[in-house]
């Protein structure tokens, strides 16, 4: 008998699944800001990466006098919190972007923010120094075969066109 019960409540739910996802409940108004300042040495790659992979700030520091800059970064939700305040691992961007055309237009704090995503997309290095690229040039990027990833200089070349 147990097991006849056990059979027929996972056909029900694998048949009618878990329902939509709704909206966020009212409490969760209390986590959107909840964070603290972050000290970076925002002129170096390597510490904004530190900062990136060890407090999970997904912003940039800019380069202040002396090299140092502060970022804000969020606290991660409890999950008892029903408040579904996550980072998207690559799996999960894989398939949202896949054959879709991502394209980031604007100046040198777009370009921080395109290099930001392609290493939230799993391009490792992406946005490191290299003093031969060119600083005010288009970029290109290819994710997993089908999905373009790129980025259009425009603070430099206003009457460019676009695509």
């Amino acid at each position: 008998m147990s097991l006849l019960v056990l059979g027929l409540l996972w056909n029900g739910l694998a048949t009618n699944g878990a329902g939509p996802i709704g909206p966020l409940p009212p409490s969760c108004d209390a986590h959107v800001n909840d964070g603290l300042w972050i000290p970076i040495d925002g002129c170096n790659e390597s510490s904004r990466g530190a900062a990136y992979r060890d407090s999970g700030v997904a912003s940039y520091g800019t380069c202040a006098p002396h090299g140092h800059g502060h970022v804000w970064g969020w606290k991660e939700t409890q999950s008892s919190s029903r408040c579904r305040f996550v980072p998207r691992n690559k799996a999960r961007l894989k398939s949202a972007l896949n054959r879709r055309r991502v394209v980031f237009i604007g100046d040198s704090m777009t370009r921080n923010l395109y290099h930001a995503a392609l290493r939230g997309m799993g391009v490792e290095g992406s946005g490191a120094y290299d003093a031969t690229l060119p600083k005010h040039a288009d970029i290109l990027n290819t994710l997993w075969g089908t999905t373009p990833v790129t980025f259009k200089c425009r603070h430099w070349r206003p009457t460019s066109s676009l695509f």
